[in-house]
């Protein structure tokens, strides 16, 4: 069978194709000329094709003969000068796979969108059905749930295609959560937000994969599936970093306005130079919040079975051990 996946050389889109190729099976992975994500695997039944979700015709051209669809490309930065291209990438690129998927009349799709566009939790944790009651954070939360109304209109259409929604993914490999493990294991973090009260939830690379191949398999078309893990506060989580790694750090509480000052001017250098901040007001304002998860879902009806946290993470530490020598 033929894959086509989008966003294959990111963290997940990677693994990914890593798992399908060790299932023995052909997989073409759109990659633009100037992409900052370079095409770092090499195997006889991997193809890289050149285009963009925003070239239609590249789509079409790549797609061809493929009977299965992964989209995972999206723009998922915490700032951009303009936010039209927030929406260009996530909802216009969309739309144009979806498209072409439905030109080809492929068997199946499955869109990755994030959990957040999911509702903060109160007594207990969110699920797929929880109304959000507050405003998007951000324009890739926004336009990421934008991209979600248009995936269910084209089922309307006759494409068999299903949603998931990863949490803060970890694991082996280079991305933000996983980055602020090692920096916290080399010494080069200290701070938690607030009281560090506040929950979050952490899903396993490899879990996350599993979900992809699983709703691929058993996903409904129109239903969207939380691929998750643990739900853990910040002091949690640092906690269990510290007794897993056996790396003893003091912690240092940043108040929550304090930090917000610091996004604030973030921001206004941002504005002023062009240049990308560490961190904005609104993501300070979203951390603010509990977002525990749920994933009972998946478990449930697509057979999804997590990885208990302290298992993934003691996996993510020994591979941060092997990668980084400046990390004992």
């Amino acid at each position: 069978m033929k894959y086509f996946i989008t966003g294959g050389t990111g963290y997940i889109g990677e693994h990914l194709v890593q798992r399908l190729l060790e299932d023995r099976q052909q997989v073409i992975v759109l990659l633009r000329p100037s992409s900052r994500h370079k095409a770092r695997i090499n195997h006889k039944n991997l193809r890289y094709v050149s285009g963009d979700i925003l070239d239609y015709q590249s789509l079409v051209s790549g797609m061809k003969g493929c009977r299965y669809v992964f989209h995972l490309a999206a723009l998922a930065r915490v700032w951009a000068p303009s936010m039209d291209i927030f929406r260009e990438v996530n909802v216009v690129g969309t739309e144009n796979v979806l498209k072409a998927a439905l030109y080809h009349n492929v068997q199946k799709l499955v869109f990755t969108s994030t959990s957040g566009v999911m509702s903060p939790s109160s007594t207990n944790p969110s699920n797929e059905d929880t109304i959000r009651t507050i405003p998007f954070f951000n324009a890739y939360e926004r336009t990421k749930s934008e991209a979600e109304v248009i995936v269910k209109a084209f089922v309307e259409k006759g494409l068999d295609a299903v949603i998931v929604n990863p949490s803060r993914v970890f694991g082996p490999g280079n991305n933000v959560v996983t980055d602020l493990i090692r920096r916290y294991m080399g010494g080069a973090w200290r701070l938690i937000p607030g009281s560090g009260r506040s929950v979050g939830n952490y899903a396993f690379i490899e879990d996350v994969v599993d979900g992809h191949m699983l709703a691929m398999k058993s996903g409904v078309p129109r239903e969207r599936y939380i691929l998750g893990g643990e739900n853990l506060s910040y002091n949690q989580f640092f906690e269990l970093i510290a007794r897993l790694s056996d790396i003893h750090k003091s912690m240092v509480h940043i108040p929550l306005p304090v930090i917000m000052v610091y996004g604030y001017l973030q921001l206004f250098m941002a504005s002023a130079f062009n240049r990308k901040p560490l961190i904005t007001p609104q993501w300070i304002k979203k951390y603010s919040y509990n977002w525990a998860l749920t994933s009972a879902k998946a478990e449930r009806r697509l057979e999804y079975n997590p990885m208990p946290f302290q298992k993934a993470l003691k996996k993510t530490i020994f591979w941060i051990r092997t990668k980084d020598s400046n990390v004992k």
